[in-house]
C-alpha cells in the first residue's frame, strides 16, 4: 500500500490531527506515523501509531510518555548505573 494511502487513512480517522513524521521499526510490513493534536507539538506530545502496509489497519499505538514513567526511568538510570538501570 502506498504511503499516501496510509496518510489518507490517518486523516480520515483523525481529521484534526497533524502528522509529524513517518518511521519504520523492525517489522518490514509496518509503518509508524507520529501524530499530534497541533502542528507545533513537542515530541513528548506525539503519539506513535503503527499501520500494516498491506491492509492499512492500525496494529498498535504508543501514547506519549507520561511524567511518572519518565521519572521512574530517570531514577533507574541514575541509581542503577546507566544502561543497566534502563533495562
Amino acid at each position: 500500500m502506498p504511503l499516501e494511502r496510509i496518510l489518507a487513512i490517518v486523516h480520515a480517522q483523525e481529521p484534526k490531527a497533524t502528522v509529524q513524521f513517518l518511521f519504520w521499526d523492525d517489522a518490514p510490513d509496518v509503518v509508524g506515523v507520529g501524530i499530534a493534536d497541533k502542528p507545533q507539538a513537542d515530541l513528548d506530545e506525539v503519539r506513535r501509531v503503527m499501520f500494516d502496509l498491506h491492509t492499512g489497519a492500525r496494529v498498535a499505538e504508543t501514547p506519549p510518555p507520561s511524567g511518572l514513567l519518565e521519572t521512574i526511568r530517570d531514577l533507574h538510570t541514575s541509581l542503577l548505573s546507566g544502561f543497566a538501570g534502563e533495562m
